[in-house]
């Protein structure tokens, strides 16, 4: 898990803190940054900064964003549609509900447009989104 902030009990309820302290397959990185996203056609890595500016690479295949109640989106103008309030629209006409402006682009919890904002819901949408991303990944031909 990757935060800005240099507390993750700053911004979280304390049973979630405790929950994440106590798995032993979470890791908590504070003060890190998500500059760039690395890969072509699929997710191969991250370029985190730290406030110093020194910057360094995680390997991943999965980003998951928590932004809480107002959207951090603006590096996504241009990139998929998003309302006027800046969350991000799924479901376009012939795509699946969760399903951006881009194919093969899925966005799931708080950061869509029409959520509900709660966390079990996230959950479940998350888990959706990534089965649909596999999906598609799967399906889809090289000559795509």
């Amino acid at each position: 898990m990757l935060l800005r902030g240099d507390s993750i009990g700053k911004s979280m309820s304390d049973y979630l803190v405790q929950q994440l302290e106590g798995t032993p397959n979470v890791s908590v990185r504070t003060q890190v940054q998500v500059v760039d996203a690395l890969g072509e056609g699929q997710l191969t890595g991250l370029v985190l900064a730290d406030p110093s500016g020194a910057r360094a690479t995680l390997e991943t295949s999965a980003l998951f964003i928590f932004i809480g109640a107002r959207p951090s989106t603006d590096w996504l103008h241009g990139v998929v549609d998003l309302d006027d309030h800046g969350f991000v629209l799924t479901g376009r006409q012939g795509a699946t509900w969760l399903e951006t402006s881009v194919p093969g682009v899925f966005a799931a919890g708080d950061i869509r447009a029409g959520s509900i904002k709660r966390v079990a819901a996230a959950v479940g949408e998350g888990s959706t989104a990534a089965m649909m991303a596999r999906e598609h990944l799967t399906t889809r031909s090289p000559s795509r």
